[in-house]
């Protein structure tokens, strides 16, 4: 296993299903415990990355510290990121999957962090039981992947 330090590539550092984001490491977690069945429940989906490219609009730009484009606002960075969503019972049925959707930010100055926010409804029909959120995030300059699991409980309505 990596330390943080040493590893390289996109990573999801923070999953969290949120009921209010105001921006980056600031957002109001849900109780995903004890969702109640028959009802639909928006949740915000805050995602926090590490490990991911910048480019230009001339392509992908070398590692911060190395010789090459400077980083002083006279460049327009890039961070382009997509985030698919899949929702599996217990028993690891998929139940439902929201696409991938592609994030685009662009700034005068390299980004240090980056979040992601997702808007999804868990449905009224499904039971009562255990399920698990799986994000997955694609950086899309280097094409790297990862993978983070949220669990969220749905009990009976009384």
């Amino acid at each position: 296993m990596a330390l943080a330090s040493e590893q390289t590539g996109l990573h999801i550092s923070a999953l969290h299903a949120c009921t209010r984001i105001e921006g980056f490491g600031r957002f109001t977690r849900a109780d995903v415990s004890r969702l109640i069945a028959g009802r639909a429940t928006p949740l915000l989906i805050y995602v926090e990355l590490d490990g991911f490219a910048h480019r230009t609009a001339a392509g992908l730009a070398p590692p911060p510290g190395a010789a090459g484009l400077p980083d002083d606002g006279s460049t327009q960075w890039i961070v382009e990121v997509g985030q698919e969503l899949a929702v599996f019972s217990a028993a690891g049925r998929l139940q439902f999957k929201v696409p991938e959707q592609i994030a685009r930010d662009e700034a005068k100055r390299r980004r240090r962090d980056h979040y992601l926010v997702q808007r999804v409804t868990i449905p009224a029909s499904l039971p009562p039981g255990g399920y698990s959120m799986v994000v997955t995030a694609r950086d899309i300059a280097t094409d790297a992947t990862d993978q983070a699991r949220l669990s969220f409980t749905i009990i009976p309505a009384r």
